[in-house]
């Protein structure tokens, strides 16, 4: 199983500790769903919440599209932590996208 691709019905969730605060204010993006925390829709079916304690939680995004979201994030970070979202928490969810548990 790639670590880019999880399996079909399933969405990859990553919650990463990326520095100890992020620079929300101002960030725009197109596609917002909430303001607190700041979450917005990114990619083909994915979505992306910062807290400003600096988390980066990324919710159905390829390998490639969260690279993007991390690079672009690079200059909101205040203080960044030395292995940013490398090597934090990764989980992969059992339950099929439709929530029907």
């Amino acid at each position: 199983m790639s670590d880019s691709s999880p399996p079909k019905g399933r969405r990859r969730i990553r919650a990463l500790l990326l520095s100890d605060r992020i620079d929300t204010s101002n960030l725009e993006h197109d596609h917002v769903v909430s303001t607190a925390p700041l979450t917005y829709k990114f990619g083909k079916d994915g979505h992306v919440t910062l807290f400003r304690y600096g988390v980066a939680v990324l919710m159905g995004l390829t390998g490639p599209e969260e690279n993007e979201v991390l690079r672009g994030l690079q200059k909101r970070l205040i203080r960044p932590h030395a292995r940013q979202g490398r090597s934090n928490s990764s989980r992969r969810p059992d339950y099929a996208e439709d929530g029907d548990d």
